[in-house]
């Protein structure tokens, strides 16, 4: 018997939480408006990402890469990579520090040549950004590769290229022509324009 007089009783105090819980709820309610009587404001449409390397793996040019990017440019048909021609600097023994011998090499095997350069940005700006050229290799214990030696390639002219893009140190994939001298004027941004990921 007490437990039916329980039930009868509980269900007028239940509602009435209930509905003072659901009318503080955003859940039920939704946001407020604005007090100021303006409309809402509208976020800007999300528009597609696109996929961006990051790490080393993602830079890698692999059979099917080298395929598509030579379709997408054929100009372009038998690219070299920068990270093979770091491989032929390092074989050189350079010295350390002597940027001028190290560029004298890189232009003898790369001037006039379609490469595909990867690497971490940098020099970011609206015409154009630089990408490091090692030219000696890293000390072994030495995981962050401070002590390896560089020059940087200047590019500007590159389609696909935004600035906006970017964050120093992002890595980048840039299939272009070397003019020699550390300088780059055509080229495309494989990344951006959406050729270098499947």
């Amino acid at each position: 018997m007490l437990l039916a007089v329980a039930c009868q009783s509980k269900p007028k105090d239940d509602q009435g939480a209930i509905a003072a819980i659901a009318s503080n709820s955003m859940a039920i309610r939704g946001p407020s408006e604005p007090a100021s009587g303006a409309p809402p404001v509208m976020s800007a449409p999300v528009k597609p990402g696109t996929r961006r390397p990051i790490d080393e793996s993602d830079i890698l040019l692999l059979p099917g890469r080298r395929t598509r990017l030579e379709q997408f440019a054929p100009e372009a048909k038998g690219f070299l990579t920068s990270a093979d021609l770091e491989e032929r600097l390092y074989a050189l023994n350079l010295r350390r520090g002597v940027d001028a011998e190290a560029l004298r090499a890189f232009d003898g095997m790369a001037k006039g040549k379609w490469i595909l350069f990867t690497g971490n940005i940098g020099g970011l700006g609206k015409d154009g950004f630089e990408l490091p050229i090692r030219y000696t290799p890293r000390d072994a214990k030495d995981p962050l590769g401070l002590t390896s030696t560089y020059f940087s390639v200047k590019f500007s002219n590159v389609k696909g290229y935004d600035m906006a893009e970017y964050r120093q140190g992002d890595l980048a994939v840039i299939l272009a022509r070397y003019d020699g001298d550390m300088t780059v004027r055509t080229g495309y941004d494989v990344v951006l324009l959406r050729r270098w990921f499947d």
